[in-house]
């Protein structure tokens, strides 16, 4: 659905006669390939905050293996030096970036010179109050070589040097945020079938009879209701995107068995506990009730 949304706006924007330069988004692999093969000439960039967040957690994770807790203290700071890497170089110096951001690993075991080449010392000064009181990691140390994998990982690096210094999708998630308080994006389907169906009638059986079920509502604890049984509901209004959906399946290759869905045993229902009247005399019972109550 994503790609399918950034392919209508930029067809949209062309339509206007607009031109898109630099584009900025999330990690969206499927989405980064078809720009790249699409739209060769638009500079596309990534979120910071996107990158952070999935860097932040494997590196919380491996703060919790043993002879790594050291690293709780560094996370913070970390991804603060992934924001200040990209904002401070210009933009179209992704190796400048990487530089940068692969000297923390040098920096966080109090070696704060000969990182390289485009990038060869830090550049803070003397460190003052939290950031000066932890404790630097030991050199070789389990600790210091998990973070050496984390952040020298090479498609991290790759991502890091595409990093947006400038333009954020903060807006935007900003904006989406707000929107789904309103009109969540569940609500909005169930808003669609509800209005599609909202009038259907009471179903008939072969014989021309109304019919009913019994059901068991966890208001009720156990007690049985009688309801309605109403005509089978449409999905018209779902078409366009069930359409959608097989197409982009379709056009997948060699899609994993590992995502088959396993057989699930389900367990039998609450109600089955509780005695179950007979339909004919539980429909007469209803309707003899309603019959006193409307005379």
């Amino acid at each position: 659905m994503e790609k399918t949304g950034l392919e209508r706006s930029l067809a949209h924007l062309e339509r206007q006669g607009l031109a898109v330069g630099t584009m900025v988004t999330d990690r969206h692999r499927q989405i980064a390939k078809w720009l790249r093969e699409t739209y060769p000439h638009i500079e596309h960039l990534y979120d910071i905050w996107h990158v952070a967040k999935g860097f932040s957690k494997k590196l919380l994770a491996a703060s919790n293996e043993r002879e790594c807790q050291v690293l709780r203290p560094w996370i913070k700071s970390v991804v603060n030096h992934m924001y200040w890497c990209a904002v401070s170089t210009p933009s179209g110096q992704g190796a400048q970036i990487v530089a940068k951001w692969e000297s923390v690993v040098s920096h966080v075991q109090n070696v704060h010179t000969g990182h390289g080449d485009l990038f060869p010392s830090c550049i803070h000064g003397r460190l003052e109050g939290r950031e000066s009181h932890k404790k630097w990691l030991e050199p070789s140390s389990k600790a210091a070589v998990k973070l050496e994998t984390l952040v020298c990982n090479k498609t991290l690096c790759k991502d890091i040097s595409k990093l947006s210094g400038g333009c954020q999708t903060s807006s935007v998630e900003g904006f989406h945020s707000l929107l789904i308080q309103f009109a969540p994006k569940m609500i909005l389907i169930a808003a669609l079938h509800y209005n599609e169906n909202a009038n259907r009638v009471q179903d008939v059986t072969k014989t021309g009879e109304a019919r009913f079920s019994i059901n068991y509502p966890k208001g009720r604890k156990g007690a049985a209701v009688l309801r309605r049984v109403l005509e089978s509901p449409t999905y018209e209004y779902a078409q366009e995107l069930l359409e959608e959906i097989v197409k982009e399946c379709t056009d997948k290759e060699n899609v994993d068995a590992e995502f088959a869905v396993e057989p699930v045993i389900v367990p039998p229902p609450l109600c089955a506990q509780f005695p179950h009247p007979e339909k004919a005399d539980f429909v007469k019972q209803h309707l003899s009730r309603f019959k006193k109550t409307t005379t």
